[in-house]
């Protein structure tokens, strides 16, 4: 027999009621697992599952609602046809019977869940800087210098090799080849006017991670041996540079979970020779940066 349960109008406010109240747990959820080990390319995101989780709970008290319909048209088919006693019937249940309060109730609902959703995700972006890509002083090109010409990364960005920071090339840097090379061309006349002038080109950053992450290029590039490609993508493709990676706590976990450690590098052997996970490495070759602390919090943040 089909019955109108009482409680099917508890289920479908207790639908709404789990979507609300899972949302914390799935934030705080999401969001550690995407500073531990989101990747960079990521394309699903956290707005994209509290729809996910919208739209199943609308679908469940879609259901609902119309189980509730066939229920009541059973109820009075089986009382026209005297085959049940609507006294009896009536004890059973009560029928659900959506009300325009009730449409604007769940509407209200969803906004909310929605707005909540947008929120957390883009408060989940803020300092995100993926494809940042300002128009500079100088029309620099990296695919003409880096990629045409082949001139090394660390002939202008001469910091790379000796320090934390790449460092902006200076105005002499470029004077070293444009004080014979295409000196008419416009903008090379802007570096012209930089150096008679005594002042620097106030290039615009790109790469800018926040103050309390300690990030050192020597130690990437010239230790470990981290191609420039690796955090900054293909630099020597670039007509106009962007930021091509995230550059996010959990980017930077992943890469340290995951790059094999040059066992033949004389620094680690120097520094991690003695340690048990450095020799089980030397004979199973799967070192990586996790295992000699990179995931310790003191790494990059003191």
């Amino acid at each position: 027999m089909r019955a109108i349960f009482h409680f099917q109008k508890s289920v479908v406010l207790w639908s709404g009621a789990l979507s609300v109240g899972l949302n914390p747990l799935i934030s705080v959820t999401a969001l550690a697992q995407d500073a531990a080990a989101a990747p960079a390319d990521s394309g699903f995101g956290l707005s994209q599952l509290i729809w996910i989780l919208i739209f199943i709970a609308a679908a469940v008290a879609w259901l609902l609602v119309r189980s509730s319909r066939m229920l009541d048209e059973e109820y009075q088919e089986r009382v026209d046809s005297g085959k049940a006693d609507p006294e009896k019937l009536k004890d059973v249940g009560i029928k659900f019977k959506p009300r325009a309060v009730h449409v604007v109730g769940a509407l209200l609902t969803l906004f909310l869940i929605g707005g909540i959703g947008w929120g957390i995700d883009v408060a989940s972006h803020v300092g995100i800087q993926q494809g940042y890509q300002p128009a500079q002083p100088v029309a620099f090109s990296h695919e003409l210098h880096a990629g045409a010409h082949q001139i090394a990364c660390s002939y202008c960005h001469t910091g790379v090799e000796r320090g934390k920071s790449a460092t902006i090339p200076s105005v002499n840097i470029c004077m070293n080849c444009h004080n014979q090379i295409k000196k008419d061309a416009p903008e090379i006349k802007k570096i012209h006017a930089a150096w008679e002038q005594n002042r620097p080109i106030e290039w615009i950053r790109i790469h800018n991670l926040p103050d309390f992450a300690y990030f050192n290029h020597y130690q990437h590039y010239k230790i470990a041996g981290i191609e420039c490609q690796t955090c900054h993508g293909p630099i020597e493709k670039m007509p106009e540079v962007y930021q091509h990676s995230q550059l996010t706590m959990g980017w930077c976990i992943n890469c340290h979970r995951e790059t094999k450690v040059d066992l033949d590098n004389g620094y680690y052997q120097a520094v991690h020779g003695d340690k048990p996970a450095f020799q089980a490495a030397l004979k199973e070759k799967g070192l990586t940066i996790a295992n000699l602390g990179g995931l310790e919090c003191s790494k990059c943040h003191y």
